[in-house]
């Protein structure tokens, strides 16, 4: 279930609670669900109210990056789905009309609709106070160790391991069993065979198994994550697959690209990617509903989610979206009419438009190439694009058709989760996806993994090969270094801290131990120092440049510093004065000063004023500026060739840049307007 996106500040949650009553709640029920309040809008932290958890706010796409336009409304309207209650024959026994909803405990449970937030008893009415009770506190993982005297033996009787020995964790009993978790390490020393059995991933961390209650191990701890016994199965995990198994270690099942919670009153939640459902002790479908997002079940019942009708979301997404999309020529005509609710760039001829609630491409004429069928889909990079439909992504060229099966993306993920990205563009020989199970791997472009050594930042954009070369995590060691399109490792030990770009690389070493001092510098692909490390920040070559800092981290995370550029040979090409620094494009460098935009030519001189709100690099010959609320764009001379009239816009490829309206001025565009 998601619990990213339900947090509200805890006096808040309850002033909330207490105020407002059930007959209010039921008369928002013909609203449309409002926008997130200022405080999910600020990136704070918060208590989840249902949780007592502290957790931060979810990555919340932006209305319009150089990405393209996909405004929040879009994919709130797609993934929008209502939340009610099933009891164990699968039947709501509260209907569906919750914008969120948690379970139930001991009579209450948490629910968002509309403006309410708060807690609700079974009757639907709305409860001001909720005292936290044994049962709830169970729910925390201390609760479920226990002290256990006993010596710990193997199969054949032989003693391991002392009464409470160090990092050994035993969970309650249950039908005779008990869980039992072992350091890594200790389980190389008394248990070497089943370490040969555990997962690369799982090495630094522990191994599991089940002992009884005379301390003898009956399951050796081979798995990496285990459940309690319920009715003689239990569910536990091996090699990122779930298995149910019985007393006798016997599989039942294989939950294979399935994400499997834990028994909780006699059923199990079950995700298969595109919806989810309910198992007994036995793997059987308890019942034959499944959902678009479920939680576990407590006190009788379960929440479950169900969708809203294609028709019921393009009404609410009509009612929310503010913005429409176009595309213009290099003379600032808009060729492709602003008729799109979302869009991405033009890139190898094509682009990727929203039609309803469908991704599909058209060319630079605004004729559709691939019919609109997906859920998401990004832009071509090197013939091929990803593309998302329910929670797996995969690779299409350009007819349209898969490069190799999808088979990507986040298995265990929320309903309202799945659009974020989990996988990375081909502008290589390889590229970076994430599996089911939650493991980064580098395919080649025809889907086969290339190589299993972990990226250094799976998460960022260096983890990209470049120059042929990756940053990279080595296991069981977890040392960076950098590995080639073979797996191979090139270099190892290097302070490396960013990729390699044109021949060099950043790299990074702390000067003291909070961080407050950095050394950074360059080094080519022998680990040769090239640029000394005397800089606080740095960033990667681009067109034989790269913009470089002294400064320091303030309060609020805050940097103060100045910038410039040098080149290879660590030569600054200015003095450095810059509040800020982009990347060479053209033969020109973006540049701050103050809070203006300007560029500089490579002897450093400043060739366009700063008098930009806002700016990006130079693309086909033109650089889109900000000025005030409103972009337009600039030639190399600095004169404003296309009027800064646009209310967002996009850098231009293939001589076409994505621009953005207010959705009540585009619905009045013609086709051939020139604007």
């Amino acid at each position: 279930m998601n619990l990213l996106r339900k947090s509200v500040l805890v006096s808040f949650s309850l002033t909330i609670a207490a105020s407002l009553t059930w007959s209010y709640l039921r008369a928002q029920e013909a609203k449309p669900a409002k926008e997130a309040t200022a405080e999910s809008r600020t990136g704070a932290v918060f208590i989840d109210q249902a949780t007592d958890e502290m957790v931060g706010p979810s990555p919340e796409p932006q209305e319009f990056s150089v990405d393209g336009a996909y405004p929040r409304s879009v994919r709130e309207a797609q993934k929008k789905v209502l939340w009610g209650y099933i009891d164990h024959s699968g039947a709501f026994v509260i209907r569906p009309q919750f914008d969120e909803a948690w379970r139930f405990d001991n009579g209450l449970a948490w629910v968002v609709k509309g403006d309410f937030r708060g807690h609700i008893d079974r009757s639907l009415k709305s409860v001001s106070d909720r005292k936290r009770t044994e049962k709830y506190r169970d729910r925390d993982y201390e609760r479920y160790r226990i002290d256990f005297k006993k010596d710990i033996f193997d199969a054949t009787g032989t003693k391991l391991i002392a009464p409470e020995a160090k990092g050994v964790t035993v969970f309650r009993f249950s039908g005779g069993l008990a869980q039992i978790i072992l350091p890594i390490d200790l389980c190389r020393k008394f248990y070497p065979r089943a370490v040969e059995k555990i997962d690369v991933d799982t090495q630094s961390r522990a191994s599991c198994g089940y002992i009884n209650e005379e301390g003898r191990i009956v399951i050796e701890p081979k798995y990496e994550m285990t459940g309690p016994f319920h009715k003689g199965s239990a569910l536990v995990r091996k090699k990122k697959i779930w298995l149910l198994i019985d007393r006798r270690e016997q599989i039942l099942q294989t939950f294979e690209n399935r994400h499997v919670e834990q028994f909780s009153e006699d059923l199990a939640l079950v995700c298969d990617g595109n919806d989810k459902g309910f198992i007994d002790c036995f793997g059987k479908a308890a019942f034959k509903q499944r959902f678009p997002d479920a939680g576990s079940f407590s006190d009788g019942i379960a929440a479950a989610a169900v969708s809203l009708s294609e028709s019921e979301k393009l009404k609410l997404l009509a009612k929310t979206h503010k913005w429409t999309c176009g595309y213009i020529d290099k003379t600032g005509k808009l060729v492709i009419p602003a008729k799109y609710m979302a869009a991405r760039p033009f890139h190898d001829g094509l682009a990727a438009v929203l039609v309803g609630l469908k991704w599909g491409y058209i060319d630079t004429s605004g004729q559709v190439k691939i019919k609109p069928q997906f859920d998401d889909a990004h832009t071509f990079s090197d013939g091929l694009a990803a593309v998302r439909n329910a929670y797996l992504w995969g690779y299409i060229n350009k007819t349209g058709a898969y490069a190799f099966p999808q088979k990507y993306g986040a298995l265990w993920a929320p309903n309202a989760q799945r659009d974020y990205l989990e996988v990375k563009p081909f502008k290589s020989p390889l590229t970076l996806v994430s599996a089911p199970g939650d493991r980064w791997r580098f395919i080649d472009r025809t889907g086969k993994i290339r190589t299993d050594i972990r990226p250094g930042h799976p998460q960022h954009e260096e983890s990209q090969f470049r120059d042929g070369l990756v940053l990279a995590k080595t296991e069981p060691e977890r040392k960076y270094g950098f590995i080639d399109i073979n797996g191979k490792l090139v270099l190892e030990g290097c302070n490396a801290d960013g990729p390699f770009s044109e021949g060099l690389a950043q790299t990074m070493t702390y000067g003291d131990k909070f961080g407050e001092v950095r050394n950074c510098g360059y080094i080519d692909k022998s680990g040769r120092t090239i640029v000394q490390p005397i800089y606080f920040l740095v960033h990667p070559f681009c067109n034989g440049f790269a913009s470089v800092s002294h400064g320091r981290w303030g309060e609020t995370n805050a940097y103060h510093g100045k910038w410039t550029f040098i080149d290879k040979t660590g030569r600054e090409i200015s003095p450095m004065i810059f509040d800020d620094a982009k990347d060479f494009t053209a033969g020109l460098g973006l540049v701050k000063i103050g809070k203006k935009w300007g560029f500089i030519n490579a002897s450093g001189k400043l060739v366009i004023a700063p008098a930009y709100d806002g700016a990006s690099q130079f693309s086909d010959g033109l650089a889109m500026v900000r000025i005030g609320n409103r972009h337009g764009y600039i030639n190399h001379n600095g004169k404003l060739v296309i009027p800064a009239k646009f209310s967002s816009a996009c850098s231009f490829s293939d001589g076409r840049a994505l621009v953005a309206f207010p959705n009540e001025r585009a619905t009045y565009f013609p086709s051939n307007c020139e604007y």
